[in-house]
């Protein structure tokens, strides 16, 4: 049998089949991995792999039991800050140490060596170091007189390990010859530089996979636009941690540790919905989805309603058995209900953490079993949780702190080969590696030129005594210096199997990041004779064009239809965006990716709302009662918090406590601003959100429904609609009623006057942030009413906004979907109507030209359709 062993061959290399011919039926292309796997077969060797992590807690034990002993230790202080990670840092550093031959007997190196040596003969579980040694051990007592060890690779370009290996395998009469082809320098070699790492990666698709062969650590990237522009993918398997797991893990974990001492029973609410997204997921999908869109549209959980959400879904599935949904329900008593338990982040039972631990590992490996792709990752969840019961099982109370656990938590990590993609026929040749070029070839990219090159054998904790040491006693490392010189030897050899033409893609950052140029850059480019004299040029990478910008996009005549209902939001959306309404209520597109909480400020205000909504409800609109409640600070809290428990738990994370008192203070004086209003002008309170509807046209459809925030009666018993807004920029209210663009207020308006059969007495919106009302209707009124003059009344707004809607679906039955962000209003075909004028007017941008406002592209669910990106 032969062999040919290179470092670099662990990861996929280039054969040539045509060169090798049927040799290659009784060849083996290894590296150090695959060459150790293939002598401990031989030599009849255990090669049972165990777990880094649960080797880390062993190894937290055995310091634990230590270190008491050695109180004078270097480590002793970090040990009790930080157990975990201390333990994993010692441990990597024994676990180099052993895969450079030292041994527990090698004393007076350091007396960092020596507590080493002092944990080995308690230290129970084998690296890849004790691997080699046993069958450095071994060897002498077989004889491989049937093979042979070809070396690509220089022997002193190997690690010393490997150096000590070959002459114990030729001991063993192992027939070893070195094979290392002599690098030849490219007939040209040019460089193209990029500005960003992602853009290396876009010229790839217009290449041919026959010509030329692929230099590529970024095998997921570089598939990902291969796919994206129909091209085959090729194989790649990717060495990280998987991210579903991990999100499962961590949130899982994490939801124990609750945010809050105020309210103990409340969770993570950001954490629960990572929970709920990873995939895949021990909570069943229908039940999945509708938690997930009870949570991003109330950003808070009442309990009443997050019950009933859970029975709806279960309801719902009409597939399933009364035996079935128990067992749902027994599932979500283990895997979910346990998070929401009143528990102090200071002392979380370990029972209730170890029973979590138990349900999540089983289902993890019943899972597993299924065998498809999305299962394929569960057995790292397992482990991982074998990990958390292990470190566990080591607390000596019952309770355990959420600042250690959550140390726990971000510490635990299984990386594990993944398998990213399956090569497809016409693919390219790639290697993630120049010195996997075993064969020479032609042609070559080496799509990612960028940075310094990554070192395989770190041995920087040790210090020039402990490597003087360690030398005395047989055992050589490499410095940093030596390695990075032979990694370049290995790449610059690599590279010399490029024959005619290589191209070097040098991205200059990464996410904004500035790259540091590859060394191989300047030796291609100066002027030494060694290894290649190649001047280099310099090739501007070609972008393909973003789509351009169409101010419309045209359907099939007739296609869509009016809907039944609109309300103040769609016609908005419809007059001022019709491609999104388009998107969003014809097509029912809705925004790709994982569901996503709404930003802090529009939180903010869902609580501001429900505050005043559970005050309003608990007295009736009794405005002595209210104002009571709001003036004596315990019982304002006290509804605030429950307010917050409901649709704003994110306030309740430390990092956004600032926030959470700066708003309940802001909102009390709000309110009590409110009272004044109220009392100064006889209003008395109908009710919160108070839902009206109006035929908008004279045919009768569509139908307008409303729901208004504060609904008031006059002294006349004429209704008031107050419409509470919480923003951080107040001032476009004001300009909206100043300017005519107040939609929102006249649809109220038209609604609630229609459904009561009385006219609307007054108009506006009631600034929450300020604790200020902004109407056309009322006096100004020291500080709390502020009167802002309306160029029209709601029946001529109402003229207009009739005129944009049937406007805007004579287009649609043209087959026109307008889309002008960005664009002049005179390029529209909005504005072709017969009289313009009496339409509702588009929204443009504040520089005084007529230029439709840009909605940011990255805040828009629709942007791919569109020519908007950046």
């Amino acid at each position: 049998m032969t062999i040919l062993f290179h470092p670099c061959y662990d990861t996929r290399c280039r054969l040539d089949p045509a060169q090798r011919g049927p040799a290659l039926l009784d060849t083996l292309t290894l590296g150090p991995l695959g060459l150790l796997q293939e002598l401990e077969l031989r030599l009849g060797l255990t090669a049972a792999t165990t777990s880094n992590l649960l080797r880390t807690v062993d190894y937290v034990k055995l310091l634990r039991d230590y270190l008491p002993a050695h109180p004078d230790s270097p480590f002793a202080p970090s040990f009790e800050a930080d157990e975990f990670n201390v333990a994993a840092e010692l441990l990597r550093w024994r676990d180099l140490l052993r895969l450079a031959g030292w041994k527990a007997s090698m004393r007076g190196i350091s007396p960092r060596i020596d507590l080493l040596a002092d944990l080995e003969a308690s230290l129970a579980r084998p690296a890849l170091g004790d691997r080699w040694q046993a069958v450095l051990e071994e060897l002498p007592k077989h004889r491989l007189a049937d093979w042979t060890l070809e070396l690509l690779a220089p022997k002193q370009l190997l690690f010393p390990l490997y150096g000590r290996l070959i002459d114990r395998l030729g001991a063993c009469g192992v027939r070893i010859r070195e094979s290392v082809q002599q690098a030849t320098r490219p007939e040209q070699v040019r460089r193209i530089r990029v500005r960003d790492f992602a853009e290396a990666f876009r010229g790839i698709p217009t290449l041919d996979p026959k010509r030329w062969t692929l230099i590529c650590n970024h095998g997921k990237l570089l598939n990902n636009v291969l796919r994206l522009n129909g091209c085959p993918t090729t194989e790649s398997s990717i060495r990280e941690n998987d991210s579903s797991v991990v999100q499962l893990f961590e949130a899982g974990f994490s939801l124990f540790i609750h945010p809050s001492e105020e309210v103990p029973e409340a969770v993570d609410i950001y954490r629960l919905l990572n929970y709920l997204q990873a995939l895949p997921n021990p909570i069943p999908a229908r039940i999945n989805l509708a938690l997930q869109r009870l949570l991003t549209s109330e950003a808070g959980i009442d309990p009443e309603r997050w019950r009933a959400t859970v029975d709806e879904a279960l309801a719902a599935d009409d597939e399933a058995d009364e035996e079935a949904r128990n067992r749902i329900r027994r599932r979500l008593d283990t895997l979910l209900t346990p998070f929401f338990e009143a528990v102090s982040p200071r002392a979380i039972p370990l029972e209730r953490l170890q029973a979590y631990a138990r349900s999540l590992r089983g289902w993890a490996l019943q899972c597993s079993r299924l065998g498809d792709e999305a299962s394929g990752a569960l057995p790292q969840l397992a482990e991982m949780c074998d990990v958390m019961l292990a470190l566990l099982e080591t607390c000596s109370g019952d309770t355990i702190d959420g600042q250690l656990l959550q140390g726990w938590i971000s510490s635990i990590r299984i990386d594990a080969s993944i398998r990213n993609t399956e090569a497809q026929v016409g693919s390219f040749d790639v290697v993630e590696h120049p010195a996997a070029l075993v064969d020479p070839v032609d042609r070559a990219v080496w799509v990612d030129c960028m940075g310094m090159p990554e070192l395989h054998y770190d041995f920087e904790f040790l210090s020039p005594d402990e490597r003087i040491g360690l030398e005395r006693q047989g055992v050589r490392v490499w410095s940093r210096t030596e390695e990075m010189k032979v990694e370049l030897e290995l790449i610059r050899r690599g590279v010399g199997q490029v024959r005619r033409e290589l191209i070097l893609i040098t991205p200059e950052s990464d996410r904004g990041t500035r790259m540091e140029e590859h060394p191989i850059v300047d030796g291609l480019r100066g002027e030494e004779l060694t290894p290649f004299p190649v001047e280099t040029d310099t090739v501007p990478v070609e972008l393909p064009p973003l789509c351009r910008k169409m101010p419309e996009f045209r359907i099939a005549v007739g296609k869509i239809a009016p809907r039944e209902t609109e309300s103040a939001t769609s016609l908005e959306l419809l007059i001022q965006r019709p491609f999104d309404y388009v998107m969003k209520y014809t097509a029912r597109l809705r925004p790709g990716g994982v569901r996503e909480l709404d930003e802090l400020n529009l939180i903010e205000g869902r609580v501001a709302h429900r505050t005043l909504e559970l005050i309003v409800r608990q007295t009736e609109g009794n405005l002595n009662a209210m104002s009571g409640i709001i003036a004596r600070r315990e019982d304002f809290d006290r509804y605030f918090l429950k307010a917050v428990r409901e649709c704003g738990l994110g306030l309740l994370l430390a990092r956004h406590a600032i926030e959470r008192k700066a708003l309940q203070e802001q909102l009390r004086n709000a309110l009590s601003a409110l009272m004044q209003i109220l009392l100064q002008y006889g209003l008395r309170v109908e009710g919160v959100e108070q839902e009206a509807s109006a035929p908008l046209l004279d045919a009768g459809k569509p139908q307008l429904t409303v729901r208004v925030d504060l609904l008031l009666r006059s002294r006349a018993g004429n209704p008031v609609i107050f419409d509470l807004k919480w923003s951080r920029n107040e001032k476009r209210y004001e300009a909206m009623i100043r300017e005519g663009r107040d939609l929102q207020l006249r649809v109220y308006d038209h609604a609630v006057s229609s459904n009561l059969g009385r006219p609307v007495a007054v108009t506006g919106y009631f600034l929450l942030g300020r604790g200020q009302l902004l109407s056309a209707d009322l006096p100004d009124l020291r500080g709390y009413v502020k009167q802002v003059d309306a160029p029209r009344t709601t029946a001529e707004a109402m003229v207009r906004i009739r005129a944009g809607y049937e406007r805007r679906y004579e287009e649609f039955r043209d087959g026109i979907i307008e889309e002008g962000e960005g664009l002049l209003v005179g390029q529209l075909p909005y504005v072709r109507a017969n009289d313009p004028e009496r339409l509702w007017p588009l929204l443009t941008e504040k520089n005084g030209e007529s230029i439709i406002k840009q909605i940011d592209p990255y805040d828009n669910a629709y942007r791919i359709f569109k020519g908007t990106l950046k």
